[in-house]
C-alpha cells in the first residue's frame, strides 16, 4: 500500500496497491467493495475523494506512452451512472439504437 484516503463520511477508505490500482474498503464491515484500474495508467499516485463522497480522482504519473500527470475521475453510485447513461440513450445520434428505450427501470 502505497496510500490511503478515508471518504468524507468516514465508511470507505481507499488503499493505492503499489500504483497499479485502487481499492475501496468498507470499514465497519472490513471487506473490500471493489478494485479499480484503469489499463492505460502509469503509477497511481494520488487518490482524493470528491466532496459528495460518490466520486475518487486518481493521479497517476501519465498514461502509457506519455509522461504527462493524468486525472481519472471515477463515479461510485452505480445508480447515477444508470440515469447519467440513460439520459446519454436520449440523443439522436442513438436513434439507430432504440432510443428512450433504454430507462433506469429496464436497466435494473
Amino acid at each position: 500500500i502505497t496510500g490511503m484516503v478515508f471518504s468524507p463520511d468516514g465508511h470507505t477508505l481507499i488503499t493505492i496497491n503499489n500504483g497499479l490500482s485502487v481499492t475501496l474498503w468498507d470499514v465497519r464491515g472490513q471487506q473490500e467493495i471493489a478494485t479499480l484500474t484503469d489499463p492505460n495508467s502509469n503509477d497511481v499516485t494520488d487518490v482524493l475523494f470528491g466532496p459528495d463522497g460518490h466520486t475518487i480522482t486518481t493521479t497517476s504519473t501519465g498514461y502509457i506512452g506519455t509522461s504527462a500527470p493524468t486525472e481519472q475521475i471515477w463515479e461510485l453510485d452505480p445508480n447515477w451512472v444508470i440515469t447519467r447513461t440513460c439520459q446519454r440513450m436520449q440523443g439522436p445520434e442513438y436513434s439507430s439504437l432504440h432510443a428512450g428505450q433504454l430507462t433506469p427501470s429496464v436497466w435494473a
